[in-house]
């Protein structure tokens, strides 16, 4: 119904400060609500005491790359967002799932990419906040599909690309906990398939930057339109009913919602309900130290170092101000 898809925009909107990664309005998923009950009911390890990650999804018909022939799917936007130095090859996208699904990327071999984005759970783990090897992180899993077309990844933006996006992760002590990404490399460089599957796709051994190009190019896949909505926009007055109707009229007038999330008036972009810029809405903002988080954000930015501001992101007081 295009009242919940619209609602959970404005929800996701307040809940992350910005309005980049709305992507799951079309994904069918009913939302977190019922997925959130068991996220206080995950079992601990009894050696560390943090909760313990779900066991790995397998990999099953949600997880199989999307159909590009879909209604409300923009051809050349989409070829656009595909970089030129990793482009989209059938054998690629076969290797990328399989290192989506595979838990020995992560240092204790619990976790795996799909851990926090499942396909069952719309691509998301349906928690409030996340939990990797190190426990439970501060930042809440972003939704995968449709994220090909986001400008800038994670919810503060802190990876231009899906491979930088997807390199992080791998290395943050809380989520995949691997010193480095060749320390990841190392665990699968000498699986037989591995080396077959990258030197067909690579032509060469497994490797760092071809590992998280293989995963972007996954990720690129998973696209998600040809909803009800989709059709009405297309054009079919039927596919959705007056209620809804109101609704999207409602939605770019007195609610003003189009002004983050499909540009404005006079251009209505519905691909990705969002107009790619952080917002600044005021949640949350009395109750930190703005200020004095931002100058330490500053100092970690300018040391250049991306592995230490994402673990900042991930486990300090950074993200309690969002």
């Amino acid at each position: 119904m295009i009242g919940g898809r619209l609602g959970k925009a404005i929800v996701d909107h307040a809940a992350g400060g910005n309005s980049t990664c709305h992507a799951g309005y079309r994904s069918g998923w009913s939302g977190p609500t019922g997925a959130f009950r068991d996220a206080n009911h995950a079992g601990h390890s009894s050696v560390t005491g943090y909760p313990k990650p779900r066991p790995i999804p397998e990999a099953g018909p949600l997880a199989q790359p999307k159909s590009l022939d879909q209604v409300g799917l923009r051809a050349e936007l989409t070829r656009q967002a595909i970089p030129p130095d990793n482009p989209q090859m059938p054998e690629k996208i076969v290797l990328s799932e399989k290192l989506f699904f595979d838990g020995r990327l992560s240092a204790d071999g619990t976790v795996a990419c799909s851990t926090c984005h499942d396909p069952a759970r719309a691509f998301t783990d349906g928690r409030p906040t996340s939990i990797g090897i190190g426990g439970v992180g501060q930042r809440n899993a972003p939704i995968i599909l449709n994220a090909l077309y986001n400008k800038a990844q994670f919810w503060d933006g802190r990876a231009k690309t899906l491979e930088e996006q997807a390199a992080l992760p791998i290395v943050n002590p809380i989520e995949m906990g691997q010193p480095s990404m060749h320390a990841a490399v190392s665990r699968i460089v000498a699986i037989e398939e591995y080396q077959q599957a990258f030197r067909q796709v690579f032509g060469g051994a497994p490797n760092g930057p071809d590992l998280v190009r293989a995963i972007a190019s996954y990720e690129r896949m998973q696209v998600s339109f040809d909803s009800p909505f989709d059709h009405f926009i297309a054009g079919d007055q039927n596919a959705i009913d007056d209620s809804a109707k109101r609704s999207w009229d409602l939605f770019n007038t007195k609610a003003r919602r189009n002004k983050c999330h499909a540009l404005s008036e006079e251009e209505r972009d519905v691909t990705t309900f969002s107009d790619n810029k952080f917002h600044n809405i005021g949640i949350g903002i009395i109750r930190h130290n703005v200020v004095g988080l931002a100058h330490q954000a500053e100092q970690l930015i300018d040391s250049g170092h991306a592995e230490a501001v994402d673990s900042a992101a991930v486990g300090t007081d950074f993200s309690a101000a969002i």
